[in-house]
């Protein structure tokens, strides 16, 4: 990846390309993927909705907000660690609550809201996971 965070001036970054609905699904960790596109990910219909395309086999639209959360958390975590007295900014782009509605197990059937409030309320988890860490 070209022109990305690193390039503007980020130390580090861990990002998903494009939005959670839009191909190619994949990570991509100082600009260069961590795993390659190789597999195919058909188009899901609502309340989920992505398009169909290139992802990486480990790529997981369910999983995807828990591994931005743990990578958050884990760099906050070893900056704080580290003694590092500099200071920390942390630029932390969700992928909820827009489509795909996807939330985990432990967040569905959370709300009389459907789907889409089960999957705020895993976004408002991530945002207290990373605001305690």
């Amino acid at each position: 990846m070209w022109h990305g965070p690193n390039e503007l001036g980020f130390d580090h970054s861990f990002i998903i390309p494009a939005s959670l609905d839009m191909e190619p699904y994949l990570y991509l960790a100082n600009g260069v993927a961590v795993e390659q596109p190789t597999a195919w990910v058909e188009e899901s219909p609502r309340p989920a909705y992505w398009r169909a395309g290139p992802k990486a086999p480990g790529f997981s639209h369910e999983t995807c907000l828990l591994e931005l959360t743990s990578h958050a958390e884990s760099l906050t975590d070893g900056h704080a660690r580290s003694g590092n007295t500099e200071p920390f900014s942390l630029h932390f782009p969700q992928p909820s609550p827009h489509t795909p509605h996807v939330p985990r197990a432990p967040f569905q059937g959370t709300t009389p809201a459907g789907t889409y409030g089960d999957f705020v309320v895993e976004h408002d988890w991530s945002v207290g996971r990373i605001l305690a860490a």
